[in-house]
């Protein structure tokens, strides 16, 4: 028996000396990959995206099972133009960690933004299985169903979202578009008005202008138009230029003729008719901020 415990005893201190040995160059190395991370970081923070890449590689050379590393490089791959790599990351994360929500969400939206509207709808489908309060995915299903002319699933999938996340303003938004091309103010500007409330996008207030002003509600509509023109009255130009199919475009003139910021109303109101002369005399002699007369002087070169 005392030879036995004495074995043990050697063992133990064998362990110990060991662990002493060894123990400063582990932690040594798992500092050493924390700094690491923490300046790849400040890197992509910092929009440096270049520095942030190399510093990613390194991390995953170091430890190739890192699935936080994965994601980090996507997404600066995704900054740098770099869509087929941050795929291809996701789709390693996806390997390494097949019940990561993440790795096939975030794929699904590269190859949303990339216009693969099939293969991205199978990856947000697989991201609802894994978690299904995935309020995002709904709504991106519901855009993808929508962009197919699947109109009615596309509506159901935004009532998910919601049902998923009261809060969810974007689904809010396209319910409000569809009731709005119906016709059915009422609910087109309660739905619009809790687009607003939760996340009060330029999109939103225009469209909640529009009904109100199909309403017979013009001094709602034209303050809620003010609200927009001091927000980002360049907006107003580029959302004509994108949604005519959607916007009235007599209605903005309307609401340009009456809004209380006479400069900016002016100016747009101009831009829109297409008067470059008066335009540009209101750019260089009105009320308005040096960087609107940048932003408005690029709009004048654009028409």
């Amino acid at each position: 028996m005392l030879g036995k415990s004495r074995q043990a005893k050697q063992l133990i201190l064998i362990q110990l000396f060991l662990l002493v040995l060894f123990f400063p160059i582990v932690l040594s190395a798992q500092n050493s990959t924390i700094e690491l991370n923490r300046k790849a970081i400040l890197f992509f923070q910092s929009e440096k995206y270049d520095s942030a890449l190399v510093l990613f590689n390194q991390l995953i050379e170091k430890n190739p099972t890192d699935s936080m590393a994965y994601i980090d490089r996507a997404l600066t791959k995704e900054k740098l133009g770099d869509f087929t790599g941050a795929i291809a990351d996701y789709s390693r994360l996806a390997k390494l960690a097949p019940n990561e929500v993440d790795a096939y969400f975030l794929r699904a939206s590269v190859l949303y933004e990339l216009g693969m509207m099939e293969e991205a709808i199978v990856d947000f489908q697989h991201s609802i299985l894994l978690e299904n309060d995935n309020a995002y995915a709904y709504y991106f299903i519901g855009k993808i169903l929508q962009h197919q002319g699947k109109k009615r699933e596309a509506n159901s999938y935004f009532e998910k979202a919601i049902e998923h996340n009261p809060e969810h303003a974007e689904s809010f938004f396209e319910l409000a578009q569809v009731q709005f091309k119906k016709n059915s103010l009422d609910s087109a500007l309660k739905l619009v008005n809790k687009s607003i409330q939760f996340f009060p996008k330029n999109e939103a207030y225009c469209l909640k202008c529009l009904i109100a002003y199909k309403m017979n509600k013009f001094d709602e509509a034209v303050n809620c138009f003010d609200l927009l023109l001091e927000n980002n009255p360049k907006g107003i130009v580029e959302l004509l230029k994108e949604t005519e199919h959607l916007y009235n475009k007599k209605a903005i003139e309307e609401f340009l003729k009456l809004s209380s910021t006479s400069d900016y109303s002016k100016l747009i109101l101009y831009v829109l008719q297409g008067k470059r002369e008066k335009a540009h005399s209101i750019i260089q002699l009105g009320n308005i901020n040096k960087i609107d007369k940048v932003l408005f002087m690029n709009v004048l070169t654009g028409i």
